[in-house]
């Protein structure tokens, strides 16, 4: 996603959301490491090289590795940091050192650690690390829009946002707030309620790293809410995961397609691409339908890329014809195909040979298309195919020794050979008939 392209608009965004978010005053309650899930460090450059090896035999569990800042650009250990202690299990996070004064100074490190992120797996939270002196004279609401503008930006990103601070400027300048903390406070407990984390000295000591380093407990269990990979239920909706990477477009999983918008949310309903191909994404799990498929009382057909076809296609059920004068459904009555026509029954298989449609008789081709304007046989009977398609039976008529031959028939007698009862028939019926009257007697020299 193109963050310096859309900055403005999604500088609007956060600003209008921080107003939301800003509360104040913030109950107090001791946290201990009894409570703690796990032992853990943050580290930057300034722990030199580390061997990550001895740093995970001694139980170290998690790493928040500093990413960089705006000031030094990226950590120069950063790399390094990163894939070792992966590499020896240890899960990790990052954090950036913020120096922003504003909302879109705050969107812009976003942007650049999206940035400096892309190769990498992000295991733990993405932390906004808020305590610059630039920033403590800043008003309480500006605080919070400066916080809000990282955050939401990650989120969108498919980052885990997470913000760091000391307990008082917590209490003091931020408040409430509804990103997960990680507090700092180097006593023996931490004087704040729910930290997600808690930094508890800057001098610890630790196998594998020279020198002090920070430790930090673990209070919240982040297993279902960052995955590697797979579904993840978010905002109400859902988003896709490979390698801790959230995906956006076309994503295969377990032999089903599936579509994400550039905010990596699942779509579902009528999609149309850049091709403009159409599908259409299951209103329930968001699968893209493959084959026949029923929606809102009409039969669509899709193949197995999930793309909509049209034309004529034969599925193993008969040849049904997807009509694009009616959005690619299927037709289910007349319709027609290259300045031919052709009749579809009710459950869309296109009809061959002799039919009757609202009681009148019509023959199709093998093709499907009608006969017009010829002398087709049916059901042991012979028929001329008028104009307009309505048969009518050529019934032999012998000579009455006067030579003439085939005689003109007016309707009723015409009625009277085919055993039809003319008082029977309703305005459209009558209209027919009479139609085919005139037609055989058009044959009649």
């Amino acid at each position: 996603m193109n963050f310096k392209a859309t900055l403005k608009k999604t500088i609007a965004v956060v600003l209008s959301l921080s107003l939301m978010y800003l509360t104040t005053g913030v109950d107090s309650n001791a946290v201990t490491s009894s409570g703690s899930i796990a032992r853990g460090i943050d580290v930057s450059k300034y722990q030199g090289v580390i061997d990550w090896s001895a740093v995970a035999k001694s139980g170290i569990k998690f790493a928040f590795i500093r990413v960089g800042s705006t000031y030094s650009g990226i950590d120069p250990t950063f790399d390094y940091n990163m894939r070792s202690a992966q590499a020896n299990g240890i899960k990790t996070g990052v954090y950036i050192y913020s120096y922003a004064t504003n909302a879109e100074q705050a969107a812009m490190e976003a942007a650049l650690v999206t940035q400096w992120l892309a190769p990498y797996q992000v295991q733990l939270p993405v932390v906004f690390d808020i305590e610059d002196k630039t920033q403590t004279s800043l008003p309480n609401a500006e605080i919070n829009n400066i916080i809000n503008s990282f955050c939401i930006i990650m989120d969108a990103a498919g980052y885990y946002p997470m913000v760091y601070s000391y307990k008082n400027y917590f209490q003091g300048k931020i408040g409430a707030t509804p990103w997960d903390k990680w507090v700092a406070q180097y006593n023996d407990s931490l004087d704040y309620p729910t930290p997600a984390f808690w930094q508890n000295t800057s001098k610890g000591s630790v196998p594998g790293i020279k020198g002090n380093v920070d430790m930090d407990y673990q209070y919240k269990d982040y297993s279902k809410l960052i995955i590697k990979d797979g579904f993840l239920d978010h905002n109400g909706s859902k988003r896709y995961y490979k390698d801790y990477k959230m995906q956006t477009g076309w994503v295969m999983h377990e032999n089903s397609k599936y579509f994400f918008d550039v905010y990596g949310y699942i779509v579902k309903g009528w999609y149309v691409d850049v091709d403009g191909k159409m599908y259409y994404l299951n209103t329930s799990d968001g699968k893209a339908s493959i084959g026949a498929t029923q929606v809102d009382n009409f039969t669509f057909y899709f193949d197995p890329s999930g793309a909509m076809q049209y034309g004529f296609i034969d599925y193993g059920k008969g040849m049904k014809y997807f009509d694009p004068l009616m959005n690619g459904a299927m037709a289910t009555t007349w319709f027609a195909y290259n300045g031919k026509m052709f009749y579809a029954l009710e459950d869309g298989t296109v009809a061959t040979g002799y039919q009757e449609v609202e009681g009148v008789p019509y023959f199709f081709e093998e093709d499907g298309s009608m006969a017009i304007g010829k002398e087709v046989s049916a059901n042991k009977k012979t028929y001329m195919a008028g104009a307009d398609g309505v048969l009518v039976e050529l019934v032999p008529i012998a000579d009455d020794g006067t030579g003439e031959g085939p005689k003109k028939l007016d309707a009723e007698t015409m009625a009277a050979m085919n055993g039809i009862d003319l008082s029977t028939l309703n305005e459209a019926q009558l209209a027919a008939f009479m139609t085919a009257v005139d037609n055989y007697n058009a044959l009649i020299p």
